[in-house]
């Protein structure tokens, strides 16, 4: 790690920046989430990375964590390309125009030493200032260190964009190979960042001036995917909509264009992919004029012995005093059709995106959107780990209950219900309908091609529609089958057997993973887990949320798992989390597994640790039944300051022990909800929206009482539905 930049830059902190900046480029250029990596020990990790040499601006940043479209655009145009004041007037049209094609512009730049993704209108006036330099990738370093304002060029604005998990780039023109380019080897560095940068870009071709079929030769050299946006395959040249010069692929589809986008991110190649747009159809009569113009340009360049680099400022100076300023406004023209070409695209990529194993676009998002909530003071935030689970439920037909013995090869007749299930899952969908910020960590499966199964695409589509909820960083996992449970039910007595295939898919959900998204906790103000995950990932979302101070609710889901929250939490599990909301069955198992883990000496000298929960009974007024389905189970203390104990009792109701801020401890209770058997539908859900009603209460500050008796309400609605969480609960169906 370095210290901070001199104020004077060296030789030798330049050649540091650059040094750290290039070694990052090799961490950073795969797509892959959740693939090995190692670092260099004397380069920076990704995070540091990031806060070193980035600055995300607000707008992108929400964009990037709630996997909004997003369209890079480049600087070098305000700082090179056009004259001020106009430079900045088109930069703010090409913006506007994006979030009218429902995209969001993250405009590219380098200001204050910092690499900028995303600026407002003030830092915009300042790049658009006269006499600021284009930035390209090899200066990116001197800019940093320097603390120049730098315009960055394609080729910057791609790497950058890259870093930054930005997939499209709208641009004019891209930079190619110059007259006369076999023998001065006077090539765009445009051209060999696209041949090793995953991201599409959207522009009108190559200005004309510059030789178009070496152009596309090397493009064809790197491995670029060139593509014309049009029936015909002939390259465009900027002001020109077709030349002699034929690309490989062309099609007038944008879906097309999207779908082959989308399937070289699946594949994972490392190479960009260039979009070569025609200008508009009623600018194709004025681009006679400035080819004209060009033509008139070359000759006189010619003929005065203007070569080289020289070769394209004197054109383009002389193009625009023949055209009178025509190429100007054909230029305006083709920049503004190509920004909502690229938004289009944008839009139809993460749509699509959404239900493809994109892990999460890079690795490095998750350090960009990071950033987004820097205190808790801001609207509620929870995170959701652990399983989705497509739920097959069998109803038994009541008729069938007092039946005379059936042969077990018979088919029973049923009725057979397919929901969206897992615990992590239905508390993030109904906290998000409650108005609650959720995102969801889980893992779905895919199929042999790398598509999502038919059971994550059921799963995905439930939650589509749920506004508040972002699930982009949960793992999709080739060859796994998603998460798949069958149960056997009847209304009365709730499941009677259960079966599920989930261990070998929510394995992926390991130390690796949850070290890669720790960094986001310090954002959230609970982690919801449930006991799903392996002991390993329990223990290691404990370490960070510790680090992070992030509370942590942790569900059990059922009996079987509980000698898990051991393994993962110690002797003392209750110690290390802030609520804990087992079912009488998990509280039974809990305490068995206490008991054998911590001795009966070792009981003795904590007594006042473990108390017979019918010691805070007796005054109650609660049914005897209940009394003797609790005996026995031991209670775990002491808990800490705001710290709950929830347990749902069946039929029975819900207790909660919890501990005040004045250290009062405190044992309440609810009963369950009045239902009729006929409105009777399903418990499947019913204590997971218990659960999120609950914990909305806490969010919003609400007393324990009205905390129970929201979460009640809410269990309420999914009983009497045929979903786990019904689209009836929200935030307004019971007044406090």
């Amino acid at each position: 790690m370095i210290k901070n930049f001199l104020t004077v830059p060296t030789t030798k902190s330049i050649f540091l920046c650059n040094y750290f900046i290039w070694n990052n480029i090799k961490l950073c250029q795969s797509s892959l989430f959740y693939s090995q990596r190692k670092y260099h020990s004397h380069s920076l990790n990704n995070e540091e990375f990031f806060k070193k040499f980035f600055c995300i601006g607000k707008e992108v940043q929400n964009a990037l964590f709630e996997r909004k479209p997003i369209v890079a655009l480049e600087s070098a145009l305000i700082t090179n390309g056009l004259e001020y004041p106009i430079n900045l007037e088109v930069a703010l049209k090409l913006q506007e125009i994006i979030r009218n094609n429902g995209a969001i512009p993250a405009t590219i730049t380098i200001l204050d030493g910092k690499i900028r993704v995303g600026i407002e209108n003030k830092e915009l006036e300042r790049i658009a200032e006269p006499n600021n330099q284009k930035c390209s990738l090899r200066d990116l370093a001197n800019f940093l260190v320097q603390k120049k304002i730098g315009g960055t060029t394609v080729a910057a604005t791609m790497w950058i964009a890259h870093q930054a998990g930005i997939k499209v780039f709208s641009t004019g023109g891209i930079g190619g190979v110059h007259r006369g380019g076999e023998k001065s080897l006077d090539i765009s560095a445009d051209l060999v960042e696209i041949g090793r940068c995953p991201i599409a870009v959207v522009c009108a071709g190559v200005k004309s001036i510059l030789d178009i079929g070496r152009t596309l030769e090397f493009l064809e050299t790197q491995g670029v995917n060139v593509l014309v946006f049009d029936k015909k395959p002939n390259f465009p040249g900027f002001f020109i909509p077709q030349t002699e010069f034929l690309a490989p692929h062309c099609t007038d589809s944008i879906e097309e264009i999207s779908d082959i986008i989308v399937c070289s991110q699946q594949l994972g190649l490392q190479k960009g992919i260039l979009i070569a747009c025609p200008i508009p159809v009623e600018d194709k009569s004025k681009s006679e004029l400035v080819q004209h113009s060009i033509n008139q340009a070359l000759n006189e360049a010619n003929s005065k012995n203007i070569f080289g680099n020289k070769v394209t400022p004197f054109v383009l100076r002389r193009v625009a005093e023949l055209s009178e300023g025509e190429s100007l406004r054909l230029n305006i023209s083709l920049l503004e059709n190509n920004a909502r070409i690229a938004a289009q695209l944008a839009n139809l990529n993460t749509n699509k995106i959404k239900n493809t194993p994109a892990t999460m676009e890079d690795e490095n998002r998750i350090f960009v959107s990071s950033q987004i909530k820097n205190n808790k003071n801001e609207k509620p935030l929870v995170f959701c780990i652990g399983a989705s689970i497509v739920d097959l439920e069998v109803l038994q037909k009541e008729n069938f209950k007092n039946s005379p013995k059936v042969d077990i090869s018979s088919y029973l007749p049923s009725n057979i219900v397919q929901r969206a299930g897992g615990v992590a899952r239905n508390h993030a969908e109904a906290l998000a309908r409650l108005g609650i910020d959720v995102v969801l960590f889980s893992a779905f499966g895919t199929d042999l091609n790398g598509k999502t199964d038919f059971g994550a695409n059921f799963l995905l589509k439930k939650l589509e529609g749920v506004k508040n909820l972002n699930f982009s960083h949960s793992l999709f996992c080739k060859y796994l089958g998603t998460a798949t449970s069958i149960s056997i039910s009847n209304s009365s007595k709730g499941i009677i057997q259960g079966f599920i295939s989930a261990d070998e898919l929510l394995s992926k959900i390991d130390s690796e993973y949850i070290d890669k998204i720790s960094d986001l906790f310090k954002s959230a103000d609970f982690l919801l887990i449930d006991a799903n995950l392996t002991s390993e990932a329990i223990k290691r979302i404990n370490y960070w949320a510790n680090n992070t101070n992030t509370k942590i609710w942790l569900e059990p889901t059922n009996s079987l798992k509980i000698p898990k929250i051991f393994d993962a939490l110690g002797d003392w599990p209750l110690t290390k989390i802030d609520v804990f909301s087992p079912n009488l069955n998990e509280l039974r198992s809990f305490s068995e597994s206490l008991s054998q883990r911590i001795g009966k000496s070792e009981a003795k000298e904590c007594k006042d640790f473990i108390t017979n929960i019918e010691e805070h009974l007796l005054n109650s007024t609660i049914d005897f039944n209940f009394h003797q389905n609790i005996s026995n189970i031991k209670l775990p203390q002491p808990l800490q300051p705001k710290q709950h104990l929830l347990i749902t009792c069946d039929r029975f109701g819900v207790l909660l022990f919890s501990r005040s801020n004045s250290n009062e401890f405190k044992v309440e209770y609810l009963d369950a909800p009045k239902i009729c058997s006929e409105k009777l539908i399903s418990v499947s859900g019913a204590g997971d929206c218990f659960n999120s009603g609950f914990l909305f209460g806490i969010l919003n500050n609400l007393s324990s009482k009205e905390c129970l008796e929201f979460g009640r309400k809410c269990a309420e609605l999914s009983l009497i539905s045929i979903d786990t969480v019904p689209e009836t609960i929200n935030k307004d169906i019971f007044k406090v």
